[in-house]
């Protein structure tokens, strides 16, 4: 059944109350008002739930009989540790509907309280009328929940070595209490072993070097709880070493009803698991497709050093075959195909089909090959051979049988192939002169030299080091990244290879310009690259610039000093830059219907989307449309006023809410140039229901995703790392959020303007409650996540929007590193104005809030609103560790009251 959620700033109708306050009495200056009576359909609620567990709120509702004299004003204040301090309230003509929680983060125990509902003549709530306050008292019993210690595993072993750890249970029902485990990750590297006595054993069996993730989860008596685990192996003495196998190619002949003689394939097994190996073969059918079987013509044998092959002809006629020998180690090692042919009877003998590949370590000598030219039988015959491929020349183009065709890959037409493609060419052999049948063979190469494709986040700041994400293919075959890695001045402290598409360096730029990133060859061949930009800290000076227009979206791109906005009021993109000398100016290119916009994974287009489903990508520098491309279907505003901005991956991908009520969730790929569908993810079932929205981290790994706020019961909140590209349900059981902030390495996270979470969302403290005097507006987090920030306007401006304000915005700033010591609340260090309203002030639908960001040096805050872009430079005190400090009090008791009847003129 749809539901409908409003939010602070959104609407009138719906507001977010802070608790506290004392009581109050009809005594004052003003008449009571006659008749005027407040009541409430309940006097109690009470809570009973396990740690950790989200707990449906409690609905009191107020309703109001007869008139008040005067203007009418309600509050409510809460009493003891029990309930969160911050309740919504929904005013619906004569009724308003409280909703009352407990506080996050309860430790086991029973608490109780009241909370007390108020009706009031003023704003301050000296004069309560109504027979208020009424009081509804509460009870929060909380029980004792599930635990792990630790509550992740972070192992680093060094390849070719096993690791093991210990998980300890801490059961709701004691020691001795029973718990299953299911281990999740991509392959089987992960186990557990027997329970002991509230513990769980874990092996990490030996890997090749690089860092691997997966999760354990544990359950006893209904609950799940998720750990994490990060397994780093690093390099073995030497290097890593995949699986060899030599030679690359058999070529078998026998007789019928006979056996071709033995051949050796010598085997070395990767340096990280020597014992593994499946052998399996496989058999060309008369399509052309390989079958694999076990019953066929093809006898192979382990031996000490390899296999022994032996092909038998005892069921086959005259004639060629083909097989292919399958060799696959142990995760994750590649694995080998051995193409086998067989020439049964007279003839010439069909060389095997050869490949070859090209990638990050292959050298000249690698682009050569032979093939044995030979008769099943008979007397010494000559041959020619010829190639219908460029690329590939024969060394010698004739000899005679018992000698071998030697061939070359042409290293000049490298150059031009395809990288990540195949080529093939067919070399025939013929006996001139006789009337012996020619025999062909066929080569192929597949060009796989590394290519990076784009890095995140791809710019830094000066002298701030950060770790980067370089996405691209073909890095699993560089056996030593630190020589081949191209970083054009730039140093990499450390190199750890994530997969085949992904690396992850830690550097500290102290250069600023353009860096290419790319990865070089053993033969030098290009390869695709991109650029790492470096610019230097700046502290932008206080400003305001008028941009009239309600505004969806603010993005800031520092390299170009530009501040762009989603104007959907005057359906366009408005651009306001910064010149040294001029100071800031504004243009604007007209987008119809805009919806949206986010800048590119290089920095140096803007992705543009419209409702209609036109997506524009628009040069970052002058703004000209370079290529649009027509969805089939609309594409999805969740929110009329609420973005982030179009949120994309380091991998290249834009992600759209694409449909209409019910919505699917889709990406632009930047390097196609085409929109996309998700992978399918056949165990997880979505509900984009109005939604969903989504914000990323500005290095284009962490994704999170809500998908709906208008359907019960609420479904859950999904995350995407770009490294996997799939969706998974969050483990602290989060449903819905309507504003998210995220540090830029996703490691920190500011929900809703008061609640700030690690990656793994883990709680890591709550903002304290404002000052009664001021409404929140925005929240930002720094991009080391080391401070919050929340944007707030002066209450009584907020009332009186036709007037001129008699205070300026103010933001608060906090301390989210960590919470107080023995505290959940956050610190407060310190507080600043703006230097002028962003907007108007209205609290209705007709006044969005406004949208801030910040820049990625952490220094200045941008905030637009329907009337200004303010740029706000953050006092360096502030900033740092060394600032003025105030220890909060997460939910310390303040009344704010809010306007339910305006009295008649």
């Amino acid at each position: 059944m749809p539901k409908i959620r409003t939010f602070l700033g959104l609407s009138l109708l719906s507001v977010l109350l802070a608790c506290g306050g004392g009581g109050g009495s009809d005594a004052g200056g003003t008449p009571p008002s006659s008749g005027f009576r407040v009541s409430l359909d309940r006097s109690s609620v009470s809570f009973d739930f396990e740690e950790g567990q989200t707990v449906t709120p409690a609905v009191v509702i107020a309703s109001s009989s007869g008139t008040p004299s005067g203007d009418l004003y309600i509050g409510a204040v809460a009493e003891g540790e029990g309930i969160d301090p911050y309740i919504d309230a929904v005013i619906e003509g004569t009724q308003a509907r409280f909703s009352l929680r407990p506080r996050a983060s309860l430790a086991p125990g029973n608490y109780s309280g009241r909370v007390l509902l108020k009706a009031c003549e003023d704003a301050a709530c000296t004069r309560t009328i109504g027979g208020t306050p009424l009081p509804v008292s509460y009870t929060v019993k909380v029980r004792k929940g599930l635990t792990v210690t630790p509550s992740e595993l972070n192992i680093v072993a060094v390849s070719g070595n096993e690791a093991s750890a210990v998980l300890k249970v801490n059961h709701p029902d004691g020691p001795g209490g029973s718990f299953s485990d299911t281990v999740r990750s991509d392959g089987a590297w992960l186990r557990t072993g027997v329970h002991g006595i509230g513990e769980l054993p874990v092996t990490l069996k030996s890997l090749r070097s690089g860092i691997y993730f997966g999760n354990i989860e544990i359950r006893a008596s209904g609950r799940l709880v998720n750990v994490p685990v990060r397994y780093t192996v690093t390099p073995p003495p030497g290097g890593d070493r995949d699986l060899q196998v030599s030679p690359s190619s058999l070529s078998l002949a026998s007789t019928e009803n006979a056996s071709s003689a033995p051949q050796t394939l010598n085997v070395t097994l990767p340096s990280w698991d020597d014992t593994t190996l499946g052998i399996y073969t496989a058999y060309q059918q008369a399509n052309g497709e390989y079958v694999q079987s076990t019953q066929g013509w093809l006898n192979v044998q382990r031996t000490a050093t390899g296999a022994s092959v032996v092909a038998s002809a005892a069921t086959l006629s005259q004639g060629s075959y083909n097989a292919q020998i399958l060799f696959n180690p142990a995760a994750p090692g590649t694995p080998i195909v051995v193409p086998v042919s067989l020439t049964v009877g007279a003839g010439l003998v069909k060389p095997a089909d050869q490949q070859l590949s090209v990638t990050a370590e292959t050298s000249s000598n690698a682009l050569q090959g032979q093939v044995a030219i030979t008769l099943a039988a008979g007397n010494t015959v000559v041959w020619s051979a010829s190639s219908d491929a460029t690329w590939l020349k024969l060394l010698n183009a004739s000899g005679q049988t018992g000698q071998a065709l030697r061939y070359q890959v042409d290293s000049s037409e490298l150059e031009s192939m395809t990288n990540f493609a195949e080529s093939e060419a067919t070399v025939t052999v013929r006996a001139p002169q006789t009337q012996i049948s020619p025999v062909s063979f066929k080569v192929s190469l597949r060009k796989a030299i590394p290519e990076v494709h784009y890095v995140g986040p791809y710019l830094l700041v000066q002298n701030q080091g950060a770790e980067v994400y370089v996405r691209g293919r073909g890095f699993d075959k560089v056996q030593d990244l630190a020589a081949r890695l191209q970083l054009s001045g730039l140093a990499a402290s450390q190199i750890s290879r994530l997969s085949d598409t992904q690396l992850l360096l830690s550097v500290n730029p102290t250069n600023t310009g353009k860096h290419v990133i790319g990865i070089g060859n053993a033969l030098g061949l290009g390869s695709g690259s991109t650029e790492l930009r470096v610019i230097a800290a700046r502290s932008y000076p206080a400003a305001a610039l008028a941009t009239a227009g309600k505004k969806r979206t603010i993005l800031f791109d520092a390299e170009r000093q530009a501040v762009y906005a989603v104007n959907v009021e005057g359906e366009t993109l408005d651009r306001m830059r910064f010149d040294a000398q001029a100071g800031w100016s504004l243009d604007s290119v007209s987008i119809p219907a805009i919806l949206d916009a986010g800048i590119g994974p290089d920095g140096q287009q803007l992705l543009v989307s419209s409702k209609s489903g036109i997506l524009r990508l628009l040069n970052a520098a002058n703004l000209h449309t370079e290529f649009s491309l027509q969805s089939s279907e609309s594409l999805l505003g969740s929110l009329t006023y609420l973005s982030n901005g179009i949120p994309t991956g380091n991998d290249g991908r834009a992600w759209l809410a694409v449909g209409q009520s019910w919505a699917t969730l889709q990406y632009f790929d930047h390097r196609s140039r085409s929109l996309k569908p998700r992978p399918q993810q056949a165990e997880l079932s979505t509900s984009f229901y109005g939604g969903p929205w989504m914000v990323m981290a500005r290095n284009g790994e962490r994704m999170l995703v809500v998908q709906s706020a208008s359907i019960s019961s609420d479904p859950p909140m999904l995350y995407l790392d770009s490294s996997e590209g799939l969706l998974k349900t969050n483990p602290a059981a989060l449903t819905f959020s309507y504003d998210m902030q995220l540090s830029a390495d996703g490691n920190r996270v500011l929900f809703d303007f008061s609640t700030v979470r690690d990656r793994n969302f883990g709680l890591i403290g709550q903002l304290p409650s404002l000052p009664s005097t001021h409404v929140v507006q925005a929240g930002l987090i720094s991009p080391d996540g080391k401070r919050a920030y929340v944007l707030a306007y002066a209450d009584s401006d907020m009332g009186n929007f036709d007037q001129a304000p008699t205070q300026l915005p103010r933001v608060f700033v906090y301390d989210s590193s960590q919470a107080s010591s023995g505290s959940i609340a956050l610190t407060e260090v310190g507080q600043f104005d703006l230097t002028a309203y962003p907007g108007c002030r209205r609290t209705d639908g007709s006044c969005p809030r406004p949208r801030a960001t910040i820049s990625p040096d952490g220094q200045t805050l941008f905030v637009v609103g329907n009337e200004k872009l303010v740029v706000a430079p953050i006092p360096s005190a502030l900033r740092s560790s060394t600032g003025a400090r105030r220890i909060g009090v997460a939910g310390t008791p303040s009344l704010r009251t809010y306007l339910w009847r305006k009295s008649a003129p």
